[in-house]
């Protein structure tokens, strides 16, 4: 399954023919969309996913028994926000000048590279002792929390593909941001 909340490209990626589940309807996908990420309402808990009828079919029955139910409240404030584009477009937005941000201030270091779509950046701290050391040092030196990259993989018969790495949230504003990276090359 995919995760689909939040594109930062210019205009939406063929992902978001969504709307009807075409694009994805014999793909064996379903991809999830959520408005804690595409309108920054975290803690609403509102979403859909479109797709393979067969995946999307399966959810449902196990939503059904596993899931509570939205309150109307939720659904009313839900159906307001899925309505408002211009709120995402402004979202979007600001997660673009975050990255923007972390392109001006990362450059090429910890092997970063801008993501399609999401909050997250990954970056690779193997010269800063791995993810783990990494996510350490920054708290403890700075305060800066991010999270280790293996403890968001599993183990493989090659190793763990995330131990090198520390996801960070850009969840911030701008400031906070700025001023969260810029301390990460000081200390790295």
């Amino acid at each position: 399954m995919l995760r689909g909340h939040l594109h930062l490209p210019r205009r939406p990626p063929a992902s978001s023919k969504l709307h009807t589940g075409r694009a994805w309807a014999s793909t064996a996908s379903s991809p999830f969309h959520s408005l804690s990420k595409r309108n920054n309402l975290p803690g609403l808990r509102s979403g859909f996913s479109a797709g393979d009828p067969a995946i999307t079919s399966a959810y449902g029955k196990f939503r059904n028994l596993a899931a509570p139910q939205v309150p109307l409240p939720v659904m009313a404030a839900s159906i307001a926000a899925w309505n408002d584009d211009d709120d995402a477009a402004k979202n979007r937005a600001l997660y673009n000048a975050k990255f923007d941000t972390a392109a001006r201030i990362l450059g090429n270091r910890f092997a970063f590279a801008r993501p399609d779509g999401g909050f997250f950046l990954w970056l690779d701290m193997s010269e800063a002792g791995g993810g783990e050391q990494a996510a350490l040092t920054l708290w403890r030196q700075a305060g800066i929390r991010v999270l280790p990259g293996g403890y968001l993989s599993r183990d493989t018969a090659e190793g763990n593909p995330g131990t090198e790495y520390i996801r960070v949230a850009l969840v911030g504003d701008e400031e906070e941001t700025a001023r969260a990276l810029t301390r990460m090359t000081e200390i790295f």
